[in-house]
């Protein structure tokens, strides 16, 4: 019974980190970019691809490309053996841990669906952070109804 349970949870566990974010999203998605119509077999190929794209990345793309452009031959060797974007990407990972811990900003709460009732019930603290996701200070603010009328009037802004 006890090996059931542990199994169960390990599989409740793992079900949830799929759930909870791509692990290596921008690397994923930056190389899916990168190496569209770049012959993956041309090692030389997929380094002047990496050089061309990190001139213009931006943002989170730049950050993965100061990794990258260190570590460039062994991108070019890894893509050249014909894996797919995911296990690229968590090879290079071994080389440089920054290559997967990039992340993606999330997006602001959306502030349509919560009811006058839902936002009574929220915390101070959430009230507080779905102000800052839409960077709206609420100068003044003491008591809970002071949120939950400053993310109304947002709303009805919005």
């Amino acid at each position: 019974m006890a090996i059931r349970m542990w199994h169960i949870t390990w599989l409740v566990v793992l079900g949830l980190v799929g759930v909870i974010g791509q692990p290596c999203e921008v690397c994923v998605n930056t190389l899916d970019r990168l190496l569209d119509g770049t012959k993956r077999s041309d090692r030389n190929q997929v380094e002047t691809a990496i050089d061309t794209f990190c001139e213009t990345a931006q943002d989170k793309e730049a950050k993965l490309c100061y990794s990258l452009t260190v570590i460039k031959k062994d991108v070019s060797q890894v893509v050249a053996m014909g894996l797919p974007t995911q296990k690229i990407c968590e090879r290079l990972s071994k080389k440089d841990e920054t290559v997967c811990e990039l992340k993606y900003p999330k997006p602001p709460t959306d502030l349509k669906p919560l009811t006058s009732d839902m936002l009574q019930k929220m915390r101070v603290k959430a009230l507080r952070e779905i102000l800052d996701e839409h960077n709206a200070p609420c100068i003044g603010c003491v008591e809970k109804h002071d949120f939950v009328e400053r993310i109304q009037k947002l709303r009805d802004e919005l």
